[in-house]
């Protein structure tokens, strides 16, 4: 895991656009867990909504889904109101909207 701190750190020192350094900050977080779909949302602490900033993966029509979500919905907004991870077993069955999920704001 310290290699991909030191790249994200790395990488947050450059001087492109954010939305370009935060795309390739995603980009090198799903290729070290092998995954092809995530995104990075910024969050609004006074509407209490996370704004997506960067996404890869997500087929057309989840975008408009997860444009904006409120803190405390869904999984994103389950870990930012816990501000920690959130779990459950099993994701068809589990109707609290939490997953083993983690997150940062930005």
């Amino acid at each position: 895991m310290n290699e991909l701190q030191n790249q994200v750190a790395s990488l947050l020192k450059r001087s492109e656009p954010r939305e370009i350094v935060l795309e390739q900050i995603l980009h090198g977080v799903l290729r070290h867990f092998h995954s092809e779909t995530g995104t990075i949302h910024r969050l609004d602490v006074e509407k209490q909504l996370l704004h997506l900033v960067v996404q890869a993966g997500l087929p057309p029509q989840m975008l408009e889904i997860v444009k904006t979500i409120p803190v405390g919905k869904g999984i994103a907004g389950q870990v930012i109101k816990q501000n920690r991870p959130v779990t459950i077993c099993n994701l068809q069955t589990d109707t609290s909207g939490c997953l083993l999920y983690t997150s940062r704001c930005v």
